[in-house]
């Protein structure tokens, strides 16, 4: 109650409290079914029902478990578990910003795993679709990048496999001012 209403006296804390408490619980609990918030003294709890599932839980086990069994399905079903930004009204908050950012490198990490799988089932399509899902997230990912020149190019299409070499060449000079890495300009120039 002291950081929300520093300015007030305790009772018109704890009045507060109660109000936000209730509007809280209508909000939680529309049908009027269980609470999952309560007051303990001075401090807002929240109380499980049952189970408590914990999105981002759920995701990094569905990750392990994806990575335990290799099984592009595991990866597919963890990816689609995967919520974006963690607290998206809370972008900028600094407590959220690296396990946000530890997120999105497993949601990368779990893109790149899928297509791996995907490529060495020669399934060719959907490899390059996890890629561009990657490359959309991480547009500077040099790994999917290469991995796309590479699947373009297995695919009987090089052309398609030098334009994407150009495209992220063009996006790490505008971005970073660098270019790609050594193996994937050797990459490019077999493929040419």
């Amino acid at each position: 109650m002291d950081l929300l209403w520093p300015h007030l006296g305790g009772g018109a804390a704890a009045n507060n409290l109660r109000q936000v408490l209730y509007v809280a619980r209508r909000i939680l609990s529309p049908a009027g079914g269980f609470n999952y918030l309560a007051s303990d003294g001075e401090s807002l709890v929240l109380r499980s029902g049952g189970e408590l599932w914990v999105d981002v839980d759920v995701f990094e086990d569905a990750a392990t478990t994806a990575r335990n069994t290799l099984v592009p399905t595991a990866y597919q079903a963890a990816l689609d578990l995967y919520a974006r930004a963690l607290l998206p009204e809370d972008l900028y908050e600094a407590w959220a910003q690296d396990r946000r950012e530890g997120l999105r490198q497993l949601y990368l990490e779990l893109l790149l795993g899928l297509a791996k799988l995907q490529e060495d089932s020669d399934e060719h399509g959907p490899a390059i679709h996890s890629l561009r899902k990657a490359t959309a997230e991480e547009p500077t990912l040099e790994e999917a990048h290469a991995g796309l020149i590479r699947l373009h190019a297995l695919s009987g299409s090089p052309e398609q496999a030098i334009a994407q070499y150009e495209r992220f060449r063009d996006i790490l000079a505008r971005t970073l001012g660098t270019e790609p890495g050594e193996a994937t300009r050797r990459l490019r120039d077999e493929i040419a």
